[in-house]
């Protein structure tokens, strides 16, 4: 369609933008903050758990400036004097701090919509905040759709304030472009049939017409029978001292209970009801107000994770935007010119302990998907972790760069190798040997492990019988997962040691007769294999103490929840920790010798299989592997028919290892994995 004059524009325009009745008048709302406060906030105890939890939880949180670094990076700039800004809104008023700053803003926002903040300009830069009352400012559209200027009432008297002198927050409102709709508005109705229902049973307590019960008497009472009764009563059960003592009846007299009336009993139901809705609304878990739940306080820390996770992150995300879109301006102009943002503020919820499980689990996904092969860069990105790119994490785990992946197995699973020459004889021996090997190292690093529960037990358990804080038990077996990590970067080498030692000398046997001389000894200082260490060691030992704190917690949880004493919780610990440094008569295998196992299989399959590598690169002959299942009922079935399957020596095997026990497989593949590998010329 061909625009002819700039007269149609600006109708078109004003079409899209503003009805033309608006044009130059205040944005009009029939919701008044003031009448919120009054008939809400002030009065329903429900409306003012739900926003006094999220306005705390707000305000709690701090706020910092970053400046771009490069295209992509971005860093903190303490002391920038925007930073100092929203720490000390007004410098002549320390009662209005930050906090405060915001916990009003929160309390506008939630139950009028609208939050308004008269921003100070001193020489183009903001110098001071100002909470402005939301009833007494609207703003005035020019007929194009912008903000003409903001009209603020003082005694009676309109004053035009620039619009770059006002942060405006708001929830949109579909209907209204200019003004925010409340959270409270959606739960008016409920809120006021609340209040009538408390109006109600008030009246009726004070007004009561009906008894709690009644005195019965078998036989025919006179006149001064009855006064006499009815005075023994009024003496023996009225009044507070009273209360609740024991009936003395004499004369064949009997007590009836009266029930609770219908009226009674529905005022109770439409009460609950009406307090989930209104916790609906606000997007708050009753149990975080202390309403009446039965969910168990087992589900708080759920509920508080889910609180931070649904209702507060994105309303955290809502302030970021507008103040980076307002007073963020002055400091950052090429903002205004089309330009990539130099400056900006952030929040920082990285200590809000309920957060700090959220990402324990993020960091587990990360694990998996890093063993599935998706490079740690794209993890990074997709999980919000936060962490800086590293060079080469644009690769797959396991692929050295400049080496290329095969073409036909590049982004999927490697198709099956083919089948060894083998005898069965000959697969049988080698893997009695090898386990027999590898067996004897799990005996021996049991021990540790098994001494490494003891320590954490007694340290654990003397911990919550002084505190009986479930915070401080979680946090001090965090501060044990370093303990763990220094007994496997201890236990790792040796195993490697002297599996990557016989993995070599197998390599060197088979090219003896080709090449008699000495070649070199299996160097376990070479990067590949230290890096292998660490990486491994800070996973497991994470792993270890992520499952000690998911039990700990259901035993505390539970115990709390069935009224045990600390000393009663405490002994429940210590027999968990019993339990997995102790075998069971009825348990093949317990935890310590899981964990023994486990780390014992996956260093010697590494050890063995880069023994082989280095004795590949440093003889100069191309080797193929062939894996070995366990001969045993035991053997996974998978595992059963990859017997026999032979890959060139640095290709993975059809379930995605590179060698049995490999930690970068799925778990499914590795836990209690007994199977083997051994080595020949590539044919």
């Amino acid at each position: 369609m061909d625009i002819k004059t700039k007269a149609e524009a600006e109708a078109i325009n004003t079409l899209q933008m503003l009805p033309t009745w608006q044009h130059k008048k205040p944005a009009w709302t029939d919701w008044s903050t003031s009448r919120a406060i009054r008939e809400g906030y002030n009065a329903s105890v429900w409306v003012y758990a739900c926003v006094e939890k999220i306005a705390e939880a707000a305000c709690s949180v701090p706020w910092h400036v970053q400046k771009r670094i490069d295209e992509d990076e971005w860093g903190r700039d303490e002391g920038h004097p925007l930073e100092h800004l929203l720490d000390n809104p007004v410098q002549a008023l320390p009662l209005l701090s930050g906090r405060t700053l915001f916990q009003i803003l929160t309390q506008h926002l939630y139950l009028g919509g609208n939050g308004l903040w008269h921003v100070v300009l001193s020489g183009g830069y903001p110098v001071e905040l100002w909470p402005l009352l939301p009833d007494r400012i609207k703003p005035v559209p020019t007929k194009d759709g912008l903000i003409d200027h903001y009209e603020y009432t003082i005694e009676g008297q309109p004053q035009p304030i620039p619009p770059e002198n006002i942060a405006h927050f708001l929830f949109p409102d579909p209907a209204n472009m200019y003004w925010g709709i409340s959270k409270l508005k959606a739960a008016a109705k409920i809120v006021d049939t609340d209040l009538e229902a408390i109006n109600w049973n008030k009246s009726a307590m004070q007004n009561r017409a009906i008894s709690d019960g009644v005195f019965t008497f078998k036989g025919v009472m006179t006149k001064e029978q009855w006064e006499e009764a009815r005075e023994q009563v009024r003496l023996q059960h009225q009044g507070a001292d009273n209360a609740r003592t024991p009936w003395v009846l004499g004369a064949d007299a009997a007590w009836q209970q009266m029930s609770m009336s219908p009226a009674e009993m529905d005022f109770i139901n439409s009460r609950k009801f009406n307090m989930y809705e209104i916790h609906a609304v606000f997007g708050v878990d009753p149990l975080l107000t202390g309403a009446p739940d039965h969910s168990g306080r087992a589900n708080k820390t759920e509920a508080k994770r889910e609180f931070w996770q649904d209702t507060i992150i994105p309303y955290l995300d809502k302030l970021q935007d507008g103040i980076n879109n307002t007073i963020v301006l002055p400091f950052d102009p090429g903002r205004r010119k089309g330009k990539k943002p130099q400056l900006r503020v952030v929040y920082d919820v990285a200590n809000v302990e309920a957060l700090q499980e959220s990402f324990h689990l993020k960091t587990q996904s990360a694990e998996r998907l890093y063993r599935m092969g998706v490079p740690f860069n794209n993890i990074n990105r997709r999980l919000e972790m936060g962490f800086d790119e590293i060079p080469g994490g644009d690769r797959p785990y396991g692929i050295p760069t400049g080496m290329q992946l095969p073409e036909e197995t590049a982004g999927s699973r490697p198709v099956t190798g083919r089948k060894s020459q083998w005898t069965e004889e000959e697969k049988t021996f080698r893997w009695k040997a090898m386990d027999r090997e590898i067996t004897a190292w799990e005996r021996r690093i049991v021990p540790d492990v098994e001494e490494m529960f003891s320590r954490e037990g007694d340290a654990v358990v003397d911990l919550f019988e002084k505190t009986g804080s479930e915070a401080e038990v979680l946090r001090a077996i965090d501060e044990w997962t370093f303990e763990w990590e220094g007994l496997l970067l201890s236990a790792y080498p040796r195993v490697i040691q002297h599996f990557g030692s016989s993995g070599y000398r197998e390599i060197e046997n088979l090219v003896k007769n080709i090449n008699p001389s000495r070649s070199k000894d299996f160097d376990i200082t070479k990067a590949t294999i230290t890096r292998w260490i660490r990486q491994n060691a800070a996973t497991k030992c994470t792993i270890i103490s992520e499952y000690t704190k998911n039990v700990i917690r259901g035993i505390i949880e539970t115990g709390i929840r069935d009224d045990l004493s600390n000393p009663q919780i405490a002994k429940l610990i210590k027999d968990k920790y019993e339990w997995w440094k102790v075998p069971d008569p009825q348990m093949r295998s317990y935890r310590s010798m899981r964990i023994a196992r486990t780390e014992t299989h996956s260093a010697a399959g590494f050890g063995h299989h880069q023994g082989a590598v280095s004795a590949m690169d440093d003889l100069g002959v191309e080797t193929e592997k062939t894996w070995i299942s366990s001969r045993d009922p035991r053997v996974r079935d998978l595992h059963e028919i990859m017997d026999g399957e032979t890959m060139p020596l640095t290709e993975l095997y059809s379930n995605g290892l590179m060698y049995p026990g490999d930690p970068q497989g799925a778990t499914e593949e590795v836990i209690h994995c007994r199977c083997g590998e051994i080595y020949q010329f590539r044919r």
